[in-house]
């Protein structure tokens, strides 16, 4: 959904841009001949590897955005563990800076989304992606460049 509106300013003249995508054949098709894509699931680390490998700059935008789940291990396998895999490859490859886009229901004072008007406890969407962002923010508390949104990013960096 969103990788068009990201994609585009990317494109610079000269650039390299590849996409990790479940399903490529939803982006136009101008974007599809202008970048190398790797079709797989972020859960998947040989896609992951083979997305990475050589990368300079990694913007991870993936996230398992629902309401609710028949399987609720996909909040976590998705938005915690890939993210800890996709943490620990861009240390192995030594990518220069990583930009983790996340939600708002994150942020400060972490209020909950109401159900119903009822809620007590995040949503496991909003947990999830919480335990996602701690991750990154450890990634950088050790020393590698990384940002949790593409704004925090800007603000501290030039592309």
């Amino acid at each position: 959904f969103i990788s068009p509106y990201v994609l585009r300013p990317l494109l610079a003249p000269g650039a390299r841009v590849r996409l990790l995508a479940r399903r490529p054949e939803t982006l136009p098709p101008d974007l599809l001949r202008a970048i190398d894509v790797v079709t797989g699931d972020v859960r998947d680390r040989d896609a992951l590897v083979q997305g990475m490998a050589g990368a300079r700059i990694v913007l991870h935008l993936a996230a398992f955005a629902r309401a609710w789940s028949r399987d609720p291990a996909d909040f976590t396998s998705v938005n915690v563990e890939a993210v800890r895999t996709l943490l620990e490859l861009a240390a192995r490859y030594d990518v220069e800076r990583l930009v983790h886009v996340s939600t708002i229901l994150t942020l400060p004072p972490f209020q909950q989304a109401p159900i119903n008007g009822r809620s007590q406890r995040p949503t496991p969407y909003e947990r999830t992606n919480r335990e996602g962002e701690t991750l990154v923010e450890t990634y950088a508390a050790a020393g590698r460049r990384a940002a949790k949104s593409i704004h925090e990013y800007l603000m501290t960096d030039q592309w």
